[in-house]
């Protein structure tokens, strides 16, 4: 069983966005320069990959949006992490009426444009828009659907070259103290059901072979000794991510080489939060499957 929507992009909220970047490229990512989101005000920098992107997300004090600004204090008043999903969206306008119809309390489409800095010089402006379902009480499991009418400005080949090897995201993970409590809620933002559903687990699988999972507290320390807990009195919030790499021994050297401490299974290397904003970063063989 596979969910209609795809993952795009991830948003991880961070206080300093320049050591924010600085620690993505310890990692061996390579990190676009900082831009501006015109309308929102907010700034990013963004690890591109192959169908889908990072977006390290600060400069909330000029913030033009409220109830987002609103959303992100409170979720984060004093430390880094995993904020929320966007799903693909050809266009937005048909998906609000869609959402509205099925009960979800969606925002109005909104404006996500920036500048880009290209790597051979000069600049493309974005035409990127956003739509958000805020989940009043559990903010951190809030999703939202992104439509790009210039993917050209958005995925461009030189920074999708990572010296880490990263080819792309293949799982976002989420703890939470209820695994089913947002499954409904998940599941009319994918457009699907889940492909699994047991107490310790929740997983949503698209048909480009990704994986959205909700994990209950116990079963995520278990997997991750280095998730130690859920942040801030959340009850539910996304943890960490695993990345499909070319190659886990190159990983492997980059980590060594910028002493970046990281823990290696048979399959596996596990980068802790405490070195990438407040989620682990496990990459995984090429031929994962979630």
């Amino acid at each position: 069983m596979f969910t209609d929507r795809s993952l795009d992009h991830f948003v991880v909220f961070v206080h300093d966005l320049g050591l924010a970047a600085a620690a993505w490229r310890r990692l061996g990512f390579t990190v676009m320069p900082i831009m501006e989101h015109v309308t929102i005000g907010t700034s990013n920098a963004i690890v591109q990959f192959e169908r889908t992107y990072l977006e390290l997300l600060g400069d909330l004090e000029h913030c033009r949006n409220a109830p987002l600004q609103e959303n992100l204090r409170r979720c984060f008043p004093s430390f880094d992490g995993y904020y929320m999903t966007s799903f693909t969206s050809n266009l937005l306008e048909p998906d609000y009426e869609a959402l509205k119809a099925a009960g979800i309390d969606i925002k109005l489409p909104n404006g996500a444009s920036r500048r880009v800095r290209l790597p051979v010089g000069g600049w493309i402006d974005t035409a990127s828009r956003s739509m958000y379902a805020f989940n009043a009480q559990r903010p951190r499991m809030s999703l939202f659907r992104s439509d790009h009418p210039k993917p050209e400005a958005i995925w461009i080949p030189d920074y999708q070259a990572h010296a880490n090897s990263a080819i792309d995201v293949v799982t976002i993970h989420h703890a939470a103290q209820d695994v089913g409590q947002d499954v409904d809620f998940f599941g009319t933002l994918m457009d699907g059901r889940p492909a699994e559903q047991s107490r310790e687990r929740v997983v949503f699988r698209t048909a480009l072979g990704q994986s959205m999972e909700i994990h209950a507290v116990d079963a995520a320390r278990r997997r991750w000794p280095e998730f130690t807990g859920l942040q801030g009195g959340e009850p539910a919030h996304g943890i960490g991510m695993s990345i499909r790499a070319r190659s886990l021994a190159q990983v492997r050297r980059v980590l060594r080489d910028a002493g970046v401490p990281h823990r290696v299974t048979e399959r596996a290397i596990v980068v802790p939060p405490s070195h990438a904003n407040g989620l682990f970063v496990e990459f995984v063989e090429e031929s994962y499957q979630p």
